[in-house]
């Protein structure tokens, strides 16, 4: 990831603004803004060819990094489409479902701006995020939970995009609440249209800033669309989504990959220094169904400021406290051994009896699920613990976990 000091070059845009992108020079309405990050800036937009659409326009930082292949989410795109073409050509090789699961790429296509040229990447429009939903439901209800069957239909949605994905051989690195969209569904366009009639885009106060532009700078505020679909959260549907982060298997190698994960998350693979792949998706998996069954988001390992610990050290005791003692298999050859773990293979800095107790796996979930019967609250640490598995070799694949018994019997479709 680019730090904040370097990823400039956002494309300028006005709500209501008519801009020409690919070399057809199609013609887009802009209607609002939908979403920001590091890497580019997601839009509303509109056009008599592809009607609404999303549209994510790289930063001239990030279309440069893309278009050297530093970065990858182009070509993770790229990946799954080739995929989806691949089955086309082959129907008697039908693809796994989780291709339905995994935002694709409407078409990629180029705009210029004062900075540079841009990519702008194609979506199809969706409603908010998984984390924002569960944000906004827990405003109306402080105590907004989801049930365990609707917990588990969500993970297994999750879970076969995931393994679809896992074949285009890169790693996502960013699997989290806020990478996984509730989709518009069915003929969503009239009342999209209405809610955008009665919701119009909103902007901050305009600003100066010479080293920008002599001219007042307006910017808009995000403001995602609503959820246009089944009410019922039986009938819900979750996609996996945002690429940016992610890397193609032969490239996890090179050194400047290892800070790959939000740091709070970050899989022990990666800290220790080992070879590390597309297991770290797994703990992932991992990381978001503890959350979604404690709803502890954010905070299933507090990284919280330790007296005496550095960051990763707070995060690996907390894995230990959670998950049980690090397997030797997998401390013995570690190229970092020596900044954590004892001769012996202990954690040389465990969390200490003066700090508070988080609880192991067990312990949390009975916590924040007291209303569980001991049959749920088994089967679902069982699953839970088999993401979390602290040595790589040792974790299932995401394959292995499509079909868990656990949530088989969880219709996704």
């Amino acid at each position: 990831m680019y730090p904040l000091s370097i990823a400039k070059g956002y494309i300028p845009l006005q709500v209501g603004q008519k801009i020409t992108m690919g070399d057809e020079g199609t013609e887009f309405t802009v209607l609002r803004k939908l979403g920001w990050g590091v890497s580019g800036s997601v839009w509303l937009v509109q056009s008599e060819f592809y009607g609404f659409t999303a549209v994510k326009i790289l930063t001239a930082v990030e279309s440069s990094a893309c278009a050297d292949r530093y970065r990858f989410e182009l070509e993770a795109l790229n990946r799954l489409h080739e995929l989806r073409e691949a089955a086309k050509a082959a129907p008697s090789k039908p693809l796994p479902l989780g291709w339905r699961y995994c935002i694709p790429s409407i078409n990629v296509l180029s705009v210029d701006s004062s900075h540079a040229g841009h990519y702008a990447i194609l979506l199809p429009p969706c409603s908010s995020s998984l984390e924002k939903f569960i944000i906004d439901a827990r405003r109306e209800s402080a105590g907004f939970r989801f049930e365990l069957c609707h917990i588990k239909r969500i993970l297994r949605q999750v879970s076969v995009a995931l393994h679809f994905f896992h074949l285009t051989n890169m790693v996502h690195t960013d699997l989290k609440s806020s990478n996984i969209f509730i989709p518009l569904e069915g003929e969503f366009q009239p009342e999209l249209l209405q809610y955008l009639q009665t919701h119009p885009a909103l902007m901050y106060e305009p600003h100066i800033d010479p080293q920008i532009s002599p001219k007042p700078i307006v910017t808009y505020r995000s403001q995602t669309l609503p959820r246009i679909g089944p009410a019922s959260f039986d009938k819900w549907h979750v996609i996996l989504g945002d690429y940016g982060e992610a890397i193609p298997v032969e490239q996890t190698h090179r050194p400047e990959r290892q800070n790959a994960m939000p740091i709070g998350m970050r899989a022990p693979e990666l800290t220790l220094g080992v070879s590390w792949g597309q297991p770290i998706d797994v703990w992932a998996l991992g990381v978001l169904a503890f959350e979604l069954v404690t709803a502890d988001m954010g905070r299933i390992f507090d990284v919280d400021p330790i007296p005496g610990m550095c960051v990763d050290e707070i995060r690996l005791a907390r894995m230990e406290e959670l998950c049980g003692p690090f397997p030797e298999s997998m401390v013995v050859n570690a190229p970092n051994r020596g900044r954590f773990f004892t001769h012996d293979g202990r954690l040389a800095n465990p969390i200490l009896n003066h700090v508070p107790r988080q609880g192991n796996l067990r312990e949390r979930i009975v916590r924040a699920r007291p209303d569980w019967s001991e049959k749920d609250v088994s089967e679902t640490e069982r699953f839970v613990r088999r993401c979390l598995t602290i040595d790589p070799i040792a974790r299932p694949t995401v394959k292995e976990l499509v079909d868990d018994q656990w949530y088989s019997h969880i219709a996704y479709d």
